[in-house]
């Protein structure tokens, strides 16, 4: 599966979900829960270098989550996890719907992100 359809797939999987969006600790557990009962491997907290740590790989997609933080960082976070040889796409799981964009590429890899709404889940 190329790293758009898979992103697909996961957007698909987790916009259906409902999650505690209290801290970014609690969507985290959440989505590991959901990619566990869907049988999609993944790992947490995956190192790519000594300063970059993405909260999920799910294959070749850097699954960051986030609640806070400013867009620069955000960005500039997507930015440096596209820029390894490991990633072959990223995908924001975000409650800031400042953060969304549309789908667009960086380094030549997809970036997407998935916006959960406070109140919807």
């Amino acid at each position: 599966m190329n790293a758009q359809a898979t992103m697909a797939r996961l957007r698909e999987l987790l916009a259906g979900q409902r999650f505690r969006l209290r801290t970014e600790e609690d969507l985290q557990e959440g989505i590991a829960r959901n990619l566990e009962s869907a049988g999609i491997p993944f790992e947490r907290e995956f190192i790519l270098s000594p300063g970059d740590r993405v909260d999920f790989l799910v294959g070749d997609i850097a699954l960051e989550v986030k609640v806070a933080g400013s867009l620069r960082r955000v960005v500039a976070q997507l930015v440096r996890y596209a820029a390894h040889e490991r990633v072959r796409g990223v995908l924001l799981v975000t409650t800031r719907a400042c953060a969304v964009v549309p789908p667009v590429e960086i380094n030549g890899k997809p970036v997407s992100a998935l916006l959960l709404l406070r109140g919807f889940q």
